[in-house]
């Protein structure tokens, strides 16, 4: 309830505050500059709000003066109820109520959220540490400036309290001494709530006293206050442009940013000279305002669309397209849709309505005709320029930042301005088609929220149905006279980083110093759900393959390839286990139920199962992270595009971390997966004896990239990305430079780095326990990923082979000594590889159809570029792979005569 109230209170003020502070800072380059930004900012967008409540402070003031002789008169001629008789029949005549009385109060009432939000926000932020500003030593302590007797004096909370003083002075100028008390008494407060602060939350609320002091005395002593406000601004935006001609990389944008300003801040002057020269146009301005038919329910209807939208239609749409990888901790993700509801019924419902309550009539029907326009705006961001943004992560981050064109962005503006125009004017003439609208879009919304909500709820129950097959400790076990056969899935691992990590690490190198390694691998696709049948039931599930069989669906026949190979063992007697088997039953989770038929084969969900290990690198909340960064989805979806790359931030959106989140975060679905590949040995059992054994495991940490804590190449948060990219070493290997010059470059080549080093650790466990000579092992990937690494690899049609290179390792039984084989090969040669010289005649135990590669020397392969991954999607009869190209494929992949486009 507590969190509720917070949401809905006190984090839309607190929204403010980050996102001010975040553009600011980087704006600015400087976080004292930024703290101060920040309180400017806030003040000056809630200064009509303590104009409106001055001005009824005010307006309590003048009545109970009027009413002081009779109420005095009474209270001294009446007792006990003829007193209350009276004073309510006075107070009746006078149209009052006692509760009235609160209207003095509302000043210091509205200073308490705004004092929680900066106080939760700048009281631990985690950057201002070490932080110097002007004679600040450290913005994230107090001030300490110097001691008297051993004893610390902070000097920053008492210039806030002489500021807050001198400000109530002029404020409470001609006041009865009970309305200065109050002010001074608050002063106060916050002299000790502050005094031990860090130094930039008291910056902030000096500043904001400072702000108020002024103020005043524009209000309260100039006789043109509008007039000296706007020279000031001149002169405060010619320091700024100076300051950051000093200090920071200017730009023309910056500057026209800066003119920008100054120009609304001559506005309040231009319109009082206008009204004092007797300028008409305002005047009839007024009076057309004030014809406006628009009725109080417009707006509720308006705060109704955007709550939705922001609040719930946004992130489901994102949720419910795969539930399951937005579980963080084991939490449901529909915790974040209510945060994230809750957060934005905060804004439009909560603090709109206070701002709409306290305006004119006449400034609530402009109020009303900006928030429709803002409200089609909402929608149109969202609906047309959310398309072909690449992939993104459960936290939120995508693989590619998106970029929008110079053009793509004016034209943005160009339809935002005519949206404003048009929905403008028809709020202005008929506004009750524009109610109907939002009435309509707003319902329709809540109809897909629920559908989607179901959806959610559906995946979750399968999820939690599945997990009940998860659980830490011994999995599978080995035989140490038998033969054992085990496949390795890693889930994108890129083939072209094998020469660089075994020249860079020792024992990597000599873990696989008995594989044989083949760089001249492809798949028949980008992505898994055009792969992984292929990976494991082999040539006769290529995607090509799969569309052939037009009367099965896809769910059906991925089974089908996931059982192609614990069937075929079961059946000539080897004990089988399936770990983590990619999308069996099409969907997200592994549904291991397709081998309960099957009593022989075991079937497990090993990734989650080890998760207690991540709390020795693990120091974040990412389930906080989370529910934050979906707040900021939201509004950087509905914004307009020009600014949505700004509230981006590079994935790390405009919520900085706080203490216990200091620097690189760790993504959830990382450390799950993470956990369960360094668990290796703990799932592994050692049995003495004959008996056979196959193990088909998937693991997903090498699709989960993440910067490494080097040389050890072990995850950690708190990581400095900038730092860790400049420190690597250049890498060549074969002739060939990797680089490394980007986080998304460096995270993927870390990351494979760490699974290989488990994965060392594991075969070096197998030969401890005298069952490596006898296990053939076979290490493949679904495909790559083009981060364009290896300048050999772009081919001159714009292809790059990283995406299209799975890894392929094979060590078979008793092989000694490292080989490096040219052969062309396809992820679908593993099925053929796994039952070489073990099983006689393998035939596929579902169409009866010989398992073997002769399809790969019959013609050139088959590659669709098609990027339709998502299975809620593409998930019919046939693979839809509309959206690409079809490429022929053969021998040396890496030349660009070898791809042939085909016509389909």
């Amino acid at each position: 309830m507590w969190d509720i109230l917070y949401n809905l209170i006190v984090m839309p003020i607190q929204l403010i505050v980050e996102v001010t502070y975040s553009l600011m800072s980087r704006f600015l380059g400087n976080k004292g500059l930024a703290i101060i930004a920040v309180s400017l900012v806030v003040q000056t967008l809630v200064l009509p709000l303590y104009k409106r409540s001055d001005k009824l402070q005010d307006e309590e003031r003048e009545k109970q003066q009027s009413m002081a002789h009779w109420v005095k008169h009474i209270k001294q001629n009446f007792k006990g109820d003829e007193r209350y008789m009276m004073l309510s029949t006075y107070y009746r005549q006078q149209n009052y109520k006692p509760y009235y009385s609160l209207k003095s109060s509302f000043s210091i009432l509205l200073q308490i959220p705004f004092f929680l939000a900066a106080y939760h926000y700048l009281s631990d932020l985690q950057e201002l540490k070490g932080v110097s500003f002007l004679f600040i030593h450290d913005l994230g302590q107090p001030d300490r400036l110097f001691s008297i007797g051993g004893f610390a004096i902070n000097i920053l909370p008492i210039m806030m309290t002489l500021l807050n003083i001198i400000s109530g002075i002029i404020y409470t100028k001609g006041m009865p001494f009970k309305a200065k008390l109050q002010v001074y008494g608050l002063a106060a407060v916050f002299l000790v709530l502050l005094y031990a602060s860090p130094s930039g939350l008291v910056l902030y609320w000096t500043m904001n006293n400072l702000y108020s002091l002024l103020k005043n005395i524009f209000m309260k002593v100039l006789k043109n206050p509008e007039k000296v406000f706007g020279r000031a601004m001149i002169v405060a935006g010619a320091l700024l442009i100076v300051y950051l001609k000093i200090y920071r990389v200017i730009s023309t944008v910056k500057v026209l940013l800066v003119v920008l300003l100054v120009l609304v801040c001559q506005i309040p002057y231009i319109v009082k000279w206008c009204r004092q020269n007797g300028k008409s146009g305002l005047d009839r301005m007024d009076g057309a305002v004030t014809s406006w038919n628009i009725s109080g329910k417009l707006i509720v209807w308006e705060e109704l669309f955007l709550t939705v939208l922001a609040g719930a239609f946004i992130p489901l749409n994102v949720i419910s397209a795969s539930a399951t990888e937005f579980v963080v901790d084991g939490s449901n993700p529909m915790l974040i849709v209510y945060n994230c509801l809750s957060v934005y019924m905060g804004i439009f419902l909560v603090w709109f309505s206070v701002f709409y309550m306290l305006m004119t009539k006449k400034t609530r029907k402009i109020f009303a005709v900006l928030l429709m326009g803002c409200s089609v705006m909402a929608i149109f961001n969202y609906m047309v320029y959310n398309n072909r943004l690449g992939m993104m992560s459960p936290m939120l981050v995508y693989d590619e930042t998106p970029s929008f064109s110079i053009l793509k962005k004016l034209l943005n503006l160009v339809i935002i301005a005519g949206l404003f125009v048009l929905f403008g004017y028809i709020t202005v003439k008929k506004s009750k088609i524009s109610k109907a609208l939002l009435q309509v879009a707003t319902l329709c919304m809540l109809v897909l929220c629920v559908m989607n909500g179901k959806t959610v709820q559906t995946q979750m129950d399968i999820y939690e149905e599945k997990m009940e097959e998860q659980a830490p400790g011994e999995r599978f076990t080995l035989s140490k006279e038998g033969k054992n056969v085990v496949i390795i899935m890693l889930d994108r691992a890129i083939n072209g980083y094998v020469p660089y990590i075994l020249e860079e690490n020792d024992t990597i190198k000599q873990a696989f110093g008995d594989f044989t390694y083949y760089p001249n691998t492809i798949s028949f696709g980008a992505f898994t759900n055009f792969t992984t049948a292929s990976l494991f039931g082999g040539y006769e599930y290529s995607p090509t393959e799969i569309n052939l069989r037009a009367d099965e669906t896809l769910e059906e026949k991925q089974n089908e390839a996931l059982s192609v190979l614990p069937v075929l063992f079961w059946q000539n007697g080897y004990d089988v286990t399936v770990c983590d088997p990619p999308y069996a039953g099409y969907t997200w989770v592994p549904d291991v139920s397709i081998y309960d038929e099957y009593e022989g084969i075991d079937a497990y969900i090993t990734e989650g199962a080890f998760t207690y290990k991540k709390d020795s690198f693990v120091n974040t909340s990412n389930k906080a992270l989370q529910k934050s960064r979906f707040v900021y989805y939201s509004m950087t979806k509905v914004m307009p595009v020009i600014m949505q790359n700004k509230l981006y931030n590079e994935g790390n959106y405009c919520a900085t971390l706080k203490s216990e989140d200091s620097g690189y975060i760790l993504p959830d679905p990382f450390t799950t997966r993470y956990t369960t590949i360094i668990s290796m040995v703990d799932m592994t059992g050692i049995e003495e004896g004959q008996k056979d054994t196959f193990l088909m495991l998937q693991n997903g940490v090498t699709h989960e990239p993440v910067i490494m804590q080097t040389p050890e190449y072990t995850p950690a948060d708190g990581i400095n990305v900038e730092e860790e990219i400049a420190k690597q070493p250049e890498k060549v290997a074969n002739g060939h430079k990797l680089l490394l010059e980007s986080e998304t470059q460096l995270a993927h080549y870390q990351t494979n780095v760490a699974t290989y080093q488990a994965l060392a650790e594991w075969i070096q466990y197998l030969k401890d326990n005298d069952v490596y000579d006898n296990t053939r092992i076979i290490i493949a990937s679904d495909h790559g990923r083009d981060v364009g690494q290896l300048d050999y690899m772009l081919l001159d049609n714009g292809i790059d082979v990283e995406l299209y290179n799975p890894l392929l390792l094979i060590k078979d039984f008793d092989s000694k000594g490292f080989v490096t084989s040219d052969e062309f090969m396809t992820n679908a040669d593993v099925p053929t590889y796994a039952v070489e010289g073990l099983i006689e005649n393998p035939r596929n135990p579902f169409t009866g159809k010989e398992l073997n590669n002769r399809e790969k020397y019959a013609h050139p392969q088959r590659v669709t570029t098609s990027l339709n991954w998502r299975l809620d999607e593409n998930d019919g009869y046939t693979l839809d792979v509309s959206d690409g190209e079809w490429y022929e494929v053969e021998e040396n992949i890496f030349d660009s005569n070898n791809w042939k486009k085909v016509a389909e």
